[in-house]
């Protein structure tokens, strides 16, 4: 376990959301290198200041129905 969520692991993850695309935890964690024990916490954080949906759709990555998540 790294410990403690970092300001770059927001960043990271609001940058990879930011272009529209619906991802699942594990396609994040690819994409940004975040441990995906950590994604959902991030993701929360994130969810306090901007609207993220979550929902069993594509995902637009790996193209696995799985939840997913992206910026409303």
């Amino acid at each position: 376990m790294r410990g403690r969520i970092s300001a770059a692991d927001t960043g990271l993850i609001s940058a990879v959301l930011a272009g529209g695309d619906a991802l699942c935890l594990e396609c994040i964690t690819k994409k940004t290198g975040v441990p995906i024990s950590d994604v959902e916490s991030v993701l929360a954080r994130i969810g306090k200041t901007l609207r993220i949906e979550r929902g069993r759709f594509l995902c637009r990555n790996c193209l696995t129905r799985r939840t997913v998540f992206r910026f409303a």
